[in-house]
Protein backbone atom coordinates (compact mmCIF):
# COMPACT_ATOMS: atom_id res chain seq x y z
CA UNK A 1 0.00 0.00 0.00
CA UNK A 2 1.36 3.25 -0.95
CA UNK A 3 1.88 5.37 2.31
CA UNK A 4 -0.45 8.51 2.20
CA UNK A 5 0.66 12.02 3.16
CA UNK A 6 -0.31 13.17 6.36
CA UNK A 7 -2.06 16.78 7.02
CA UNK A 8 1.08 19.34 6.51
CA UNK A 9 0.38 20.74 10.02
CA UNK A 10 0.33 17.74 12.33
CA UNK A 11 3.83 17.15 11.13
CA UNK A 12 5.94 20.18 11.61
CA UNK A 13 5.69 22.28 14.39
CA UNK A 14 2.98 22.27 16.63
CA UNK A 15 2.79 25.35 19.14
CA UNK A 16 0.17 23.86 21.19
CA UNK A 17 1.64 20.87 21.91
CA UNK A 18 5.67 23.07 22.29
CA UNK A 19 3.49 25.33 24.93
CA UNK A 20 2.77 22.22 26.99
CA UNK A 21 6.33 20.98 27.07
CA UNK A 22 7.58 24.40 27.77
CA UNK A 23 4.98 24.94 31.24
CA UNK A 24 5.64 21.68 32.06
CA UNK A 25 9.52 21.15 31.83
CA UNK A 26 11.10 25.03 31.16
CA UNK A 27 13.23 24.06 28.22
CA UNK A 28 12.46 21.08 26.76
CA UNK A 29 12.02 21.71 23.08
CA UNK A 30 9.92 19.43 20.46
CA UNK A 31 10.88 18.91 17.46
CA UNK A 32 8.39 16.72 15.46
CA UNK A 33 9.86 14.50 12.65
CA UNK A 34 9.48 16.25 9.22
CA UNK A 35 7.14 14.57 6.08
CA UNK A 36 10.58 13.79 4.18
CA UNK A 37 12.38 11.51 7.16
CA UNK A 38 8.76 9.93 7.75
CA UNK A 39 8.29 8.84 4.16
CA UNK A 40 12.28 7.80 4.01
CA UNK A 41 11.54 5.04 6.69
CA UNK A 42 9.13 3.42 4.93
CA UNK A 43 11.56 3.52 1.48
CA UNK A 44 14.39 1.75 4.24
CA UNK A 45 12.10 -0.28 6.08
CA UNK A 46 9.10 -2.33 4.29
CA UNK A 47 6.89 -3.55 6.36
CA UNK A 48 5.66 -7.52 6.40
CA UNK A 49 1.83 -8.26 7.06
CA UNK A 50 1.34 -8.57 10.64
CA UNK A 51 4.40 -6.87 12.17
CA UNK A 52 4.57 -5.87 15.62
CA UNK A 53 6.22 -2.28 15.73
CA UNK A 54 7.53 -0.12 18.79
CA UNK A 55 8.68 3.04 19.06
CA UNK A 56 11.20 3.80 22.12
CA UNK A 57 10.60 7.45 23.24
CA UNK A 58 7.51 7.99 20.54
CA UNK A 59 7.15 11.72 21.22
CA UNK A 60 3.58 12.54 20.31
CA UNK A 61 3.70 9.19 17.94
CA UNK A 62 3.86 10.35 14.25
CA UNK A 63 5.77 7.91 13.19
CA UNK A 64 4.20 4.90 14.44
CA UNK A 65 0.94 6.67 13.66
CA UNK A 66 1.95 7.13 10.00
CA UNK A 67 2.84 3.87 9.65
CA UNK A 68 0.09 2.33 10.80
CA UNK A 69 -2.09 4.66 8.52
CA UNK A 70 0.00 3.45 5.45
CA UNK A 71 0.09 -0.23 5.92
CA UNK A 72 -3.40 -1.45 7.59
CA UNK A 73 -1.66 -4.90 8.12
CA UNK A 74 0.55 -3.78 11.04
CA UNK A 75 0.28 -2.91 14.93
CA UNK A 76 2.14 -0.17 16.48
CA UNK A 77 3.10 0.55 19.88
CA UNK A 78 4.64 3.65 21.46
CA UNK A 79 6.67 3.90 24.33
CA UNK A 80 7.18 7.40 26.39
CA UNK A 81 7.60 8.58 29.46
CA UNK A 82 6.32 12.21 29.51
CA UNK A 83 2.93 12.61 30.35
CA UNK A 84 2.23 15.37 27.88
CA UNK A 85 3.45 13.39 25.32
CA UNK A 86 1.31 10.45 25.96
CA UNK A 87 -2.02 12.34 26.41
CA UNK A 88 -1.79 14.38 23.22
CA UNK A 89 -0.51 10.63 21.71
CA UNK A 90 -3.38 9.05 22.63
CA UNK A 91 -5.80 11.85 21.44
CA UNK A 92 -4.31 11.96 17.80
CA UNK A 93 -4.62 7.86 17.67
CA UNK A 94 -8.49 8.53 18.99
CA UNK A 95 -8.68 11.34 16.36
CA UNK A 96 -7.39 9.43 13.18
CA UNK A 97 -9.09 6.02 14.58
CA UNK A 98 -6.19 4.09 15.17
CA UNK A 99 -7.36 2.50 18.67
CA UNK A 100 -7.04 -1.17 18.16
CA UNK A 101 -4.39 -0.88 16.03
CA UNK A 102 -1.63 1.76 18.02
CA UNK A 103 -1.12 1.75 21.42
CA UNK A 104 0.34 4.32 23.49
CA UNK A 105 2.33 3.54 26.52
CA UNK A 106 3.41 5.17 29.41
CA UNK A 107 6.65 4.12 30.87
CA UNK A 108 10.32 3.43 30.60
CA UNK A 109 11.72 2.72 27.55
CA UNK A 110 15.16 0.91 29.22
CA UNK A 111 12.92 -1.47 30.88
CA UNK A 112 9.99 -1.90 28.35
CA UNK A 113 9.90 -5.13 27.23
CA UNK A 114 11.10 -6.12 23.16
CA UNK A 115 10.18 -9.85 22.56
CA UNK A 116 6.47 -9.35 21.57
CA UNK A 117 8.08 -6.61 18.73
CA UNK A 118 9.35 -7.48 15.15
CA UNK A 119 10.34 -4.05 14.56
CA UNK A 120 11.97 -1.04 17.00
CA UNK A 121 12.43 2.44 15.47
CA UNK A 122 14.26 5.00 18.08
CA UNK A 123 15.13 8.44 17.29
CA UNK A 124 17.59 8.44 20.65
CA UNK A 125 20.89 9.49 21.17
CA UNK A 126 24.11 6.74 21.23
CA UNK A 127 24.38 6.81 25.21
CA UNK A 128 20.94 5.38 25.44
CA UNK A 129 21.41 2.97 21.64
CA UNK A 130 24.00 1.71 23.84
CA UNK A 131 22.27 0.90 26.85
CA UNK A 132 20.22 -0.90 25.01
CA UNK A 133 22.16 -2.37 22.18
CA UNK A 134 21.99 -5.70 24.08
CA UNK A 135 18.46 -6.22 23.94
CA UNK A 136 18.58 -4.84 20.12
CA UNK A 137 20.96 -7.47 19.41
CA UNK A 138 18.85 -10.37 20.78
CA UNK A 139 16.02 -9.28 18.90
CA UNK A 140 17.57 -9.10 15.68
CA UNK A 141 18.80 -12.42 16.10
CA UNK A 142 15.42 -13.46 16.79
CA UNK A 143 14.38 -12.35 12.86
CA UNK A 144 13.59 -8.62 14.25
CA UNK A 145 14.38 -5.61 12.19
CA UNK A 146 15.96 -2.31 14.15
CA UNK A 147 16.12 1.53 12.51
CA UNK A 148 17.34 4.46 14.28
CA UNK A 149 17.39 8.13 12.97
CA UNK A 150 20.64 10.12 13.00
CA UNK A 151 22.89 7.95 15.23
CA UNK A 152 24.08 4.27 14.96
CA UNK A 153 23.22 1.72 17.77
CA UNK A 154 27.44 1.40 19.19
CA UNK A 155 28.62 -2.13 18.30
CA UNK A 156 26.39 -3.21 15.65
CA UNK A 157 26.75 -2.71 12.22
CA UNK A 158 24.04 -1.21 9.80
CA UNK A 159 23.16 -3.13 6.42
CA UNK A 160 22.10 -0.14 5.23
CA UNK A 161 21.30 3.78 5.53
CA UNK A 162 19.16 6.15 4.14
CA UNK A 163 20.42 10.60 4.17
CA UNK A 164 17.39 12.83 4.19
CA UNK A 165 17.90 16.26 3.37
CA UNK A 166 15.52 18.61 4.88
CA UNK A 167 15.93 22.52 4.86
CA UNK A 168 18.95 23.30 6.81
CA UNK A 169 19.60 19.73 7.92
CA UNK A 170 20.61 16.61 6.83
CA UNK A 171 19.71 13.30 8.53
CA UNK A 172 20.24 9.35 8.30
CA UNK A 173 18.29 6.68 8.91
CA UNK A 174 19.78 3.21 9.49
CA UNK A 175 18.73 -0.37 9.76
CA UNK A 176 19.92 -3.21 11.53
CA UNK A 177 19.51 -7.03 10.64
CA UNK A 178 20.88 -10.07 12.52
CA UNK A 179 23.70 -9.33 10.43
CA UNK A 180 24.74 -6.58 12.08
CA UNK A 181 25.53 -8.35 15.47
CA UNK A 182 28.66 -9.08 15.63
CA UNK A 183 29.70 -12.59 16.94
CA UNK A 184 30.90 -10.95 20.48
CA UNK A 185 27.51 -10.76 20.85
CA UNK A 186 25.87 -13.71 19.48
CA UNK A 187 25.25 -16.38 22.44
CA UNK A 188 28.41 -18.36 22.56
CA UNK A 189 29.42 -16.64 19.38
CA UNK A 190 26.38 -18.94 17.14
CA UNK A 191 24.99 -17.49 14.31
CA UNK A 192 21.08 -17.87 14.81
CA UNK A 193 19.28 -17.87 11.22
CA UNK A 194 15.13 -17.92 11.30
CA UNK A 195 13.02 -20.17 9.41
CA UNK A 196 11.42 -18.37 5.82
CA UNK A 197 8.87 -15.66 6.94
CA UNK A 198 10.05 -15.33 10.49
CA UNK A 199 7.84 -17.88 11.78
CA UNK A 200 9.11 -20.82 14.35
CA UNK A 201 12.16 -21.05 16.69
CA UNK A 202 15.74 -20.69 15.37
CA UNK A 203 17.39 -23.35 13.05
Amino acid sequence: MRPTRPRSNDYYRDPVLNMKMRNMAGRIPYYPTKWEVLKRITRLYTPRPGDRVVELGSGDARVIRYLARSFDDITATGVEINPVLVSESRKRVERERLEGRVEIVMGDLFSHPLDCYDVVYAYLTPNALLRLRDRLAALLLRGGRVVTLDYRVPGLEPVDREEVHTPGRRHVLYLYTSESVPLSLRPSGKLLVRRPGNLGPPL
